[in-house]
């Protein structure tokens, strides 16, 4: 959502950008708004957040609005400690509306025949559901922070996203990714890549960190093996710091692969955080 203009109309109809009307007379001329589905970004542009950002257009301070959340401008440097407070103020007020509102906007089309299934779980699970976007998270038993979300990439596209949290963070300074062409050519030139001698995994993945201290024994052989299998069925595998992260290749048609993806991310960031607090020195049992 941006604020209407001179170049929003005239790219807008050049370049074939779809305005969403909202049905509101002061609104729908103060605003472009563009979505994948009309009846969600109307839904989320209840008549709350309407009447606050028509008097922000109305007053020269029009804002734009995403998925992200709210988006202000001003030109030139601001030195004037209430303006910075009210911009930021502002903002956040934006930010906080269009959360409120996104209770009552229902899932994504694609996604809507899943959110039975998913809400089933995540009760069955003890974790909280929401439809905008549709995601589920909490703890589950005394894991870690578990979180299973739809994340868009492209018009009605989406993909399945796991995050697995580690109660506390490794302090390693760690990326595990997947390995990319160009790694080849960084580690030609002085890339730090740590090789772990395991040919399977070494070929899979980039491995980063300051020190290749605690690396071998923090991805053991069981945690390098359930990374490699994660790998075969998804577009992105991660571990950093503070948790595992797993993107699927595409959105399960069956909402039980839910279930099981979480179960085979939150194996092997409890395999890591095991190894982890074993190994941090004399006298540490280990994770739970």
């Amino acid at each position: 959502m941006t604020k209407q203009g001179f170049l929003s109309n005239t790219f807008g109809t050049l370049f074939g950008a779809q305005d969403v009307a909202v049905g509101d007379a002061a609104f729908d001329p103060a605003y472009v708004v563009k979505a994948d589905e009309p009846p969600r970004a109307q839904r989320l542009l209840d008549s709350e957040l309407r009447r606050f950002l028509v008097d922000l257009a109305a007053n020269d301070a029009g804002m734009r609005l995403g998925d992200a959340g709210g988006y202000m401008e001003r030109r030139g440097a601001i030195s004037d400690e209430a303006s910075i407070e009210w911009l930021l103020r502002t903002v956040a007020l934006a930010a906080r509306r269009m959360h409120e509102a996104r209770q009552s906007v229902p899932p994504a089309a694609a996604l809507a025949p899943h959110r039975a299934a998913w809400m089933e779980y995540a009760r069955a699970a003890g974790m909280t559901g929401m439809d905008t976007p549709l995601c589920i998270w909490g703890r589950m038993s005394e894991d870690a922070a578990v979180s299973a979300y739809a994340v868009r990439v492209g018009e009605g596209q989406h993909r399945l996203e796991v995050l697995v949290r580690f109660d506390a963070p490794l302090g390693l300074g760690l990326l595990v990714r997947p390995t990319k062409t160009l790694d080849g050519i960084a580690s030609f030139f002085g890339g730090q890549d740590h090789s772990l001698g395991d040919a399977a995994f070494d070929r899979a993945f980039v491995v980063k960190a300051p020190s290749a201290d605690r690396l071998a024994r923090i991805l053991d052989a069981e945690v390098r093996k359930g990374l490699v299998e994660l790998a075969a069925h998804a577009i992105a595998v991660q571990v950093q710091d503070e948790g595992v992260t797993v993107r699927a290749a595409s959105f399960p048609a069956d909402p039980a692969e839910v279930p099981r993806l979480v179960a085979q991310v939150r194996g092997v960031a409890r395999s890591i955080q095991v190894n982890a607090t074993r190994h941090e020195g004399a006298g540490i049992g280990p994770y739970r």
